[in-house]
């Protein structure tokens, strides 16, 4: 069976407050240059945008299953959201980061997996967690590799 190229953006926002997502720049210290910062038990509403449309059997969260709460597109994309809660993830650890897998089963190609790397704050920690950029453009991810730009 042949693959489809297509490409998917994965935006991320907190779903209480509608508050962006932000993430700092992190250099060489870990295995990615940027970090996203997350708060501890903190609902977060995603979009997941595939172009063109490719149909996602499942989508699964820190190995979690989760429930799409819409589906919307057109001949261009089609656009699923769904809500992740932080609750019961630790805080991260300073000097360290996290990875949050966001693994879609999509139809006919296979799974694709988007290892976020995150750091988890206090809810306290406002002053830490919106300081950074809170940006709308990440990572874009395809079929077969990440391109240049995750979606926050």
């Amino acid at each position: 069976m042949e693959k489809n190229n297509f490409k998917v953006m994965l935006y991320i926002k907190k779903d209480t407050e509608n508050e962006q997502v932000f993430f700092k720049t992190d250099g060489q210290r870990f295995s990615t240059d940027k970090t996203i910062k997350l708060t501890v038990d903190t609902s977060y509403g995603f979009s997941v945008i595939t172009r063109p449309p490719q149909i996602i059997q499942n989508i699964s969260v820190m190995g979690t299953n989760v429930n799409t709460t819409e589906m919307t597109g057109d001949s261009s994309s089609l656009t699923y959201t769904f809500s992740w809660p932080s609750t019961g993830t630790q805080l991260t650890t300073k000097g360290k980061r996290d990875i949050l897998p966001v693994v879609l089963e999509v139809k006919d190609n296979g799974s694709l997996t988007m290892n976020l790397q995150i750091k988890f704050y206090k809810l306290e920690d406002k002053q830490h967690y919106t300081w950074g950029i809170a940006d709308t453009k990440r990572k874009c991810y395809s079929s077969s590799h990440v391109f240049d730009e995750v979606l926050i």
